[in-house]
């Protein structure tokens, strides 16, 4: 498995793999290109597209395993000295701990390099697979957020990097 940054070509099983981890942890019925909920909006690979090709402050990586991207994360500056985990998904028939790590260690590295001491991330409260990957990398909770109609509340974490 090696880990790249994410190309055009990589959109449409970036989709997938949010569509399928999405649809996995928070019960939702979304479809690559469907309907028009926020979360859909998320995964429409035209948005996607545009995403993976900024240059700005954020970056997109992914990681490959036998020609298969297995996993994409994405991250971004959001002080002088703070990145963000934008979002981190892992293909469903892989664990989150490998390939998530491998391009979670890359997001750091490029945040790091551009001034970063302290990173961000947010995941979903009830998704303990999540919640567990970023604490072994070090991230501790520092709040919550309520309920949504979507979800069971967004649950923020930071570490030091």
């Amino acid at each position: 498995m090696f880990v790249r940054t994410a190309r055009e070509t990589d959109v449409s099983d970036i989709a997938r793999i949010y569509t399928s981890r999405w649809n996995d942890v928070a019960g939702g019925a979304i479809s690559v290109g469907g309907g028009g909920s926020v979360n859909e909006a998320q995964f429409d690979e035209e948005r996607l597209v545009r995403v993976v090709q900024q240059t700005d402050d954020s970056g997109w990586v992914v990681a490959v395993d036998d020609d298969e991207v297995v996993a994409a994360a994405g991250g971004q500056l959001v002080g002088e000295s703070s990145g963000e985990v934008v979002s981190l998904n892992t293909h469903p028939e892989v664990k989150m701990v490998e390939a998530g790590a491998a391009v979670l260690q890359t997001i750091t590295a490029q945040q790091v390099v551009a001034g970063a001491r302290e990173q961000y991330a947010t995941c979903l409260a009830d998704d303990e697979e999540a919640l567990s990957f970023y604490r072994s990398h070090g991230f501790e909770v520092v709040s919550t957020d309520p309920d949504t109609d979507e979800s069971a509340g967004d649950v923020r974490l930071v570490r030091r990097i």
